[in-house]
């Protein structure tokens, strides 16, 4: 009886990390040096400090501001709802903003050295196999951007990301590489 016990709670117990994405507590870096969590309960978005404090972040759209201690704000983004489902090559994230809104939902594809964030036909790239960004009078150092730069491309050039349109890709008229 104790030995069924003991099997039927680990089992239950590998169910919850089945279901629980391998991606979520990582940062994931986009372009302009703004950052995504992903977290069982909700998403935190990491943004630079303005002139050393979060104070401009505080009672913002974005929600709560929760982390002010390093050299970013993290902030938990407010929704009424949120909700991740497993499709097999992808995760379906849906938030709820408020009472009035419908469920908006995106595809994340985790990938090694980050992830695509699919919204219809349009995907974005976030890079995790990065370090924290540098910022230049507002923007994210030069230097900083060619590393995001450089594993976007791989993350691009992955057989497992999706087929779709990069807003990353899409500027060719633009003189640091084609970042939108």
């Amino acid at each position: 009886m104790l030995i069924t016990t003991c099997l039927a709670g680990c089992l239950e117990d590998d169910d919850d990390d089945k279901t629980k994405p391998d991606f979520y507590g990582e940062v994931y870096w986009t372009p302009n040096g703004f950052g995504y969590t992903f977290e069982e309960d909700g998403i935190k978005y990491t943004l630079q400090k303005i002139d050393g404090s979060c104070d401009d972040y505080e009672g913002s759209e974005l929600g709560d501001v929760i982390d002010s201690s390093g050299d970013y704000c993290i902030i938990e983004l407010d929704f009424l709802e949120h909700s991740s489902e497993d499709e097999g090559d992808y995760y379906e994230i849906c938030v709820t903003v408020d009472s009035d809104s419908d469920n908006e939902c995106i595809e994340v594809y985790p990938l090694s050295d980050g992830m695509v964030m699919k919204e219809g036909d349009d995907c974005s790239i976030f890079v995790s196999d990065i370090s924290s960004p540098t910022f230049d009078d507002d923007q994210a150092d030069d230097d900083w951007m060619d590393e995001w730069m450089n594993v976007a491309e791989d993350i691009y050039d992955d057989d497992d990301a999706p087929n779709c349109e990069y807003d990353t890709f899409l500027a060719e008229d633009n003189q640091s590489g084609g970042l939108v």
